[in-house]
């Protein structure tokens, strides 16, 4: 009885038998070398790699930081740049914005397409009202404000009252109004506000009547 498992090798044989030949011998294998970890590490960032128009940004020292993540060494030499208040931080990256600004700046048609922008931009916007408990809530927004402004009216022949204005939060405009909700009521708004032009937020809620907010 032929098993099932010699098959294949069966009529391989006959196979090269028929072609009146043997199989060819197998290429042997490369052999298998393993490198030391330290040999493995990426060299420490070597200047003489470094393209010619590199010198034009400003240096970013390098420091000596290590760290051992599940048995591997891995180096950080830019730790130090996460400290966005230290003093030479905030160095690096004045003269990283000069630098930009200074190409930017001399682009030929920078001016042209900067007007185009605001033409497109600034123009005037409404959202959708939101009818809760009788009232209407909506954003609005003209031409020559750089936020929309938050507002709400009774009924649509009602007068409008302004809620929230984001422009009057910051004198740079780094504050800013993010999601917000009305309850089904209309008396109470939940909003959030991000400062310093940040993705975290901190969530109040508004009297609609009073205007008294809390956190």
């Amino acid at each position: 009885m032929i098993r099932r498992a010699a098959l294949p090798l069966s009529l391989a044989l006959l196979s090269l038998a028929a072609c009146g030949g043997a199989a060819p011998p197998a290429p042997p294998l490369p052999p298998v070398t393993t490198a030391p970890a330290a040999q493995l590490a990426l060299p420490a960032h070597p200047t003489a790699a470094l393209p010619p128009w590199a010198s034009l940004y400003p240096s970013a020292r390098t420091v000596d930081q290590r760290d051992t993540l599940f048995g591997t060494e891995v180096r950080d030499p830019y730790r130090w740049l996460e400290d966005g208040k230290s003093p030479e931080v905030q160095a690096w990256l004045a003269a990283q914005d000069k630098l930009a600004r200074s190409k930017l700046d001399a682009l030929p048609d920078r001016a042209a397409i900067l007007a185009r922008l605001k033409e497109l931009s600034y123009v005037d916007s409404q959202t959708t009202p939101v009818q809760r408990g009788g009232r209407l809530f909506y954003m609005r927004r003209t031409g020559t404000q750089e936020k929309s402004v938050l507002y709400f009216r009774t009924g649509k022949a009602g007068a409008e009252h302004l809620l929230i204005d984001p422009s009057t939060w910051s004198a740079d405009g780094s504050s800013s109004l993010h999601d917000w909700s009305v309850s089904w009521d209309g008396k109470r708004l939940a909003y959030k506000r991000s400062e310093n032009n940040s993705d975290e937020a901190t969530m109040y809620v508004m009297d609609v009547d009073t205007g008294k907010v809390s956190t």
